[in-house]
């Protein structure tokens, strides 16, 4: 099994603007300067994972549905532009949290059930090699 170097990219603030609560492609505005760092890191051959949090599911502003259509705009337009994303972390994080793949994602109502804090989560995945979907 080969290994490959990571970057952790929160979405909101660090990718796009954070208008608070991006639900839609229509809202979703990259930051000026993201994607040419994520073209050159991906050249660099860094793997791009995108971390955020989306409390707005668990708070019932818009679907899970909603975040993986945006998802999938967001990760279309960055390979068609040359920076492919090789997963995405998400914490639906009010007073309690959990975290899942987008690949997999679990029930807003089951959120409430497990608490966990995207960066202490990410320390504890580190050590760990972490598959990766294209």
């Amino acid at each position: 099994m080969s290994t490959q170097a990571a970057v952790f990219l929160d979405r909101d603030g660090v990718i796009n603007n954070d208008t608070g609560y991006v639900s839609q492609w229509s809202e979703f505005v990259f930051l000026p300067g993201a994607i040419e760092a994520m073209q050159r890191l991906s050249r660099a051959g860094y793997a791009l994972i995108v971390v955020t949090n989306q409390s707005g599911i668990a708070r019932g502003y818009y679907s899970e549905q909603d975040f993986a259509t945006l998802t999938q705009h967001m990760r279309h337009e960055l390979s068609r532009q040359g920076a492919s994303i090789a997963g995405s972390i998400i914490a639906l994080i009010i007073s309690t949290a959990s975290l899942l793949s987008t690949e997999n994602p679990v029930p807003a109502e089951s959120l409430r059930q497990a608490c966990y804090c995207v960066r202490s989560t990410i320390t504890i995945l580190m050590p760990n090699a972490l598959p990766l979907s294209g």
